[in-house]
């Protein structure tokens, strides 16, 4: 399944340059609607960032925001479009590794969160009688990368992947606020 060329031309840089991609930033919220926090891992390797996790005991529902900059000055829209593109290889390569097939893939129209303009993602995987639906949506701010990968594992109905579609819609909008940018 090839990544959609849209992709590439529908990220855009503020006009102006923001601060500095700051990994210390902590987000404060006990949950992401209704999904709670669970922990922050800085990666001790230059470049990779943050990882903020918010997970039900269950295990589903589970929301990762990454902020990195991947070494970079600057994020360009080259930059964040092959981001892009290794964002959906890592899906294929993991929902195979979980012996999950992915049987749907669709292009989100892009949405502000905060002030970024973010791109997103839905792929649907099978397993069984169950389905797994990964969300995942990407922008930049001109120095940080900000990534939001939302998973929700449900039985394979209709209902329960829009209801899936609504929760990621609620938890955009509750992060949305940690991800406005310039950072504090």
């Amino acid at each position: 399944m090839r990544l959609l060329p849209i992709l590439m031309v529908l990220i855009v840089a503020p006009a102006i340059a923001f601060a500095e991609c700051n990994q210390d930033f902590e987000i404060d919220a006990p949950d992401l609607a209704g999904i709670p926090y669970q922990e922050t891992v800085r990666f001790p390797n230059s470049g990779a960032g943050v990882q903020y996790r918010f997970y039900d005991a269950d295990g589903q529902r589970n929301v990762s925001y990454y902020r990195y900059d991947g070494d970079h000055d600057a994020i360009s829209n080259e930059i964040a479009a092959a981001e892009i593109q290794s964002v959906h290889a890592v899906v294929q390569q993991v929902t195979q590794m979980n012996g999950l097939e992915i049987v749907n893939m669709e292009q989100m129209e892009s949405f502000m969160a905060g002030d970024i303009e973010m791109l997103g993602i839905i792929y649907v995987g099978i397993k069984g009688t169950g389905a797994v639906t990964e969300f995942v949506g990407l922008g930049h701010d001109g120095q940080c990368i900000h990534k939001v990968r939302y998973t929700h594992e449900s039985a394979m109905e209709i209902a329960e992947i829009d209801a899936a579609r609504a929760q990621y819609n609620a938890v955009m909008e509750a992060l949305a606020p940690h991800i406005t940018t310039p950072l504090p």
